[in-house]
This record gives structure tokens, sequence and C-alpha cells, in this order.
């Protein structure tokens, strides 16, 4: 009983072409794509972490992956210092987000400058166009994937590789992974002696 009620309760909405359309428990957190993205990287959760984009972190939490980012109430100054390096051109775009990562900490988010808001599903049909992650810092961090709900455009840009979307209830997810820049500097290094 009490999980047809909470299925039931109508966790956010979102406007789509004007026309407003409820999320409910099920669809917002959508385990069955969650664990077809898990079942496709095909290996245990807790050997990687993975950074949100355009959705919240506590959806892939509530579906086991381990992510760098979350709404957390204490967690050390010195590990949101150290996420802002992933996201600081991005903050440097928009002065709201800026000052919202800055002087609220509460959201450790990978904030988009070019966005107004956090969450995209896929009834909003977003882009980025000119995002400017810190990749030596994810990989610093140790994330190995990007899971966005928004297509990321110039991926290549970020030292990401696109592998595959997913399409669920609400969400359209693109999965991303970070390349190994140190494997590429190693290789330039060589063949430039």
């Amino acid at each position: 009983r009490n999980k047809e009620r909470r299925d039931t309760i109508k966790y956010n909405t979102y406007r789509n072409h004007n026309k407003i359309k409820n999320i409910n428990f099920k669809e917002f957190y959508d385990t069955d794509l969650f664990n077809k993205i898990e079942q496709y990287i095909n290996k245990p959760q807790r050997d990687y972490r993975v950074l949100t984009i355009g959705l919240h972190p506590a959806i892939l939490q509530h579906n086991g992956f381990f992510t760098l980012g979350g709404y957390q109430s204490v967690y050390p100054l010195s590990y949101k210092h150290e996420f802002r390096k992933i996201i600081e051109n991005e903050l440097n775009k928009n002065e709201h987000w800026k000052g919202y990562f800055d002087n609220w900490g509460n959201r450790c988010y990978a904030f988009v400058g070019e966005f107004k808001k956090i969450e995209y599903t896929k009834y909003e049909n977003k882009k980025i166009k000119h995002l400017e992650l810190n990749t030596r810092q994810l990989k610093k961090m140790k994330c190995e994937y990007v899971i966005s709900s928004v297509e990321i455009e110039n991926y290549k840009d970020n030292d990401l590789s696109f592998m595959r979307s997913f399409e669920g209830k609400v969400w359209r997810i693109f999965l991303y992974s970070v390349r190994d820049t140190s494997q590429q500097t190693k290789q330039r290094i060589k063949s430039f002696h």
C-alpha cells in the first residue's frame, strides 16, 4: 500500500511547451532506465564515480551510483573547493550560478553557464553548445562518466567520449566517458621525442 501511495506522489512540475507535466516518483527516479545504464557500463558501481549534468545527483544515488555532486547538509569545505575546479569556467559564465554555488554550499552540482535551471527532461530537448569542464580535475576526483539529461555538443572539447543515449519515461540520458588525458599526454610526449 505504501508503495502504491509513494508511486502516485507528484514529485515535481515541469513545463513542456507551455503545458504542465506532473512527474510522479516512479518516473522521476526511473529505476528501469538507470538499471539499463548500469548494465551497459558493466562494472560494479562502487568502482567508479559519475558527474551528473541536467538532473539531480539524487536520482543517480537512488539508483546505486556514486556521484561527485549532490545535495548535502554537511560535507568538507575542501571537497567543495575541489569540486568547484571542475565547473569553474561554467560558473564564470553565469553570475547567478556562481553566487549560488559560492555562497550556499548545499548543492554541489555541475551547473551549466548557458542554462537557467538545474534539470531538463526529454520534453525540453535542450543541448549544451559550449560546455567547459576541467577534465583533469574530473579524473583527479576519480570520475569516469558524465551522465547528462542534455546532449553535450562539444563533448570532444571536454575530453569526453560519447558512449550512448538512453530513453526513459521523462529522461533522455546521454552517457559520456571521461577520456584518460594522461595517456594522451604521454603519447604526445613520446611522439615528440
